[in-house]
């Protein structure tokens, strides 16, 4: 019954127990440790991030606020005057094609990285579904004659 409760014990202060860890500066160089190693140790919080990490989601958050500003930039092309805005539409149309195009296509590339480099299942699943999607709009979006 000792051991029993021994065990127990054991496993209740393993289970409650948290790595500490800190970091400071030897001879100029960071170093981290379970001890303190120096009067400028600090303790790093070690605790894991609550939720999922997908990498693609800031890379798509930026790609739509890219996008955002490039369409701002269109309207005030736009809107800047009307001799300028009936020759430089098309253009400005172009070239905001062209900054669409390329974003999908390093969306693409970035998607087909990932698939690649995963290595949970599901993490690939969703990466391979986010290419086929850059796949899509990029046929959509940038295929000639349009």
């Amino acid at each position: 019954m000792r051991r029993i409760a021994a065990a127990l014990a054991l496993l209740i202060s393993a289970a409650t127990a948290q790595a500490q860890v800190y970091k400071c500066q030897i001879d100029g160089r960071t170093t981290f440790s379970d001890l303190p190693c120096g009067d400028d140790a600090r303790e790093i919080d070690t605790t894991p991030a609550a939720g999922g990490y997908d990498p693609a989601a800031g890379w798509r958050r930026g790609a739509d606020v890219r996008q955002l500003r490039l369409r701002q930039e269109l309207e005030r092309i736009r809107s800047s005057g009307a001799a300028v805005a009936n020759v430089g539409s098309s253009r400005s149309d172009q070239i905001g094609r062209d900054v669409r195009c390329g974003q999908i296509r390093r969306e693409r590339r970035s998607a087909e990285w990932l698939a690649e480099n995963y290595v949970m299942k599901k993490n690939i699943e969703r990466a391979k579904r986010d290419a086929k999607q850059a796949n899509s709009d990029l046929w959509w979006e940038c295929r000639d004659g349009r």
